[in-house]
């Protein structure tokens, strides 16, 4: 975050939201809402307004080169090269790996951001293998948020994410740790463990890390519903 918080004018303007760092400076002029809703984050985490207001896949759909990296471990950005800016160790797994993978018995395909092994689910897919086999060892992205709800991956193939896109070479595995040798972007689950009181209480979705102090009050569900999985995944229940 010490890299984000660098850019925070409208001829250079960088906000985050879900993890994911965007150079939001060309689409300023474009926003619906007017410049200042978006300058009013400059160079912070936008993720709980952003979500507040926006539907999942409005980034894709409005701004789909924003995106430059993620927030990783020490406040690391990646950039768009997969290099990290700040002389960090960028995390996650590079494009050029997933592109490997692209056979029925070794199909990985890319999802916002997230890289999911869907080898095993091929047979199980109600549209069929070759729906997904089309952009095996690509992003789908696009296609994806067209005919799917943002929760399928989570109900149908909640064990399918093996880490994100990044451009260190290694996935990070269900315990924080980089696989392969590499180093980990974002928070590992060790330190998500640490947050599980109602004066402090983190939980995972969707391989993002939520700080939902705040929220636990307001949530409809009662703060039980919450606290039950603070510090772990809410998806997996791990």
């Amino acid at each position: 975050m010490e890299e984000v918080a660098k850019h925070t004018s409208k001829q250079d303007c960088w906000v985050v939201v879900a993890g994911q760092v965007l150079d939001v400076t060309k689409f300023l002029g474009e926003h619906p809402g007017g410049e200042l809703a978006i300058l009013t984050f400059a160079g912070k985490d936008a993720t709980e307004e952003f979500n507040m207001i926006h539907p999942p896949d409005v980034i894709g759909k409005y701004a789909p080169d924003a995106c430059i990296g993620l927030i990783g471990g020490g406040g690391v950005v990646a950039d768009a090269s997969g290099a990290p800016s700040g002389g960090g160790v960028a995390g996650g797994i590079p494009m050029e790996e997933v592109a490997k993978h692209t056979s029925k018995s070794d199909c990985w395909v890319v999802v916002a951001g997230q890289v999911l092994d869907v080898t095993k689910f091929l047979g199980e897919h109600p549209g069929g293998e070759l729906a997904i086999l089309t952009f095996a060892g690509k992003d789908a992205t696009e296609e994806f948020n067209m005919i799917h709800p943002p929760d399928v991956i989570g109900k149908y193939a909640p064990d399918s994410c093996i880490g994100m896109i990044g451009g260190g070479g290694g996935a990070v595995d269900a315990g924080g740790a980089a696989s392969g040798g590499g180093v980990p972007g974002g928070i590992p689950m060790e330190e998500v463990a640490k947050h599980t009181s109602k004066t402090d209480c983190w939980v995972v979705v969707s391989g993002q890390v939520l700080d939902v102090t705040k929220f636990l009050g307001e949530h409809p569900g009662g703060e039980l519903a919450i606290l039950t999985f603070a510090g772990r995944d809410a998806w997996s229940g791990a």
